[in-house]
């Protein structure tokens, strides 16, 4: 669990503090190759299970993790066989949405504070905060320290 809080932590916290810089082309390939390992996922996952005996899940394609919301998806679903491959489409589908929901939540909200012409400056007396760039009489207003 930690390991996972720490997947996604550390990069909301290195985009809050502006060392990630994202934007729209930035995201598109980002979803593009999630997408696109999400659905390698779950024929890798049945290969390892088949080839090696060995159970795999990754992207969590093949079973929720137990004790995690994700078990809900799962049971509001119903596992369905078609051409030898089980799986359970409403669980993919709203496991997938979750994931969309964690990736561009953050971008959404930071393209929101670019509409209102917010972003993260440090001024002179080295104080971090949100500045509005507009500007009265060549000073910057709206400072609010953190």
């Amino acid at each position: 669990m930690f390991g996972h809080m720490l997947l996604v932590s550390v990069p909301l916290w290195a985009f809050t503090k502006g060392f990630v810089k994202l934007d729209l082309r930035i995201l598109k390939k980002l979803l593009a190759v999630l997408v696109t390992l999400y659905i390698l996922a779950h024929p890798v996952n049945l290969l390892f299970d088949f080839l090696l005996d060995q159970p795999a899940n990754y992207f969590y394609t093949v079973r929720p993790e137990p004790g995690t919301p994700l078990e809900w998806f799962y049971e509001w679903g119903t596992p369905t066989t078609i051409s030898g491959i089980t799986l359970n489409p409403l669980y993919l589908l709203l496991t997938a949405l979750l994931g969309f929901f964690v990736v561009t939540s953050p971008s959404i909200s930071f393209q929101d504070a670019m509409r209102m012409n917010l972003v993260r400056k440090t001024d002179e007396g080295g104080n971090s905060g949100l500045i509005n760039h507009d500007t009265a009489g060549g000073h910057l207003k709206g400072v609010h320290n953190d």
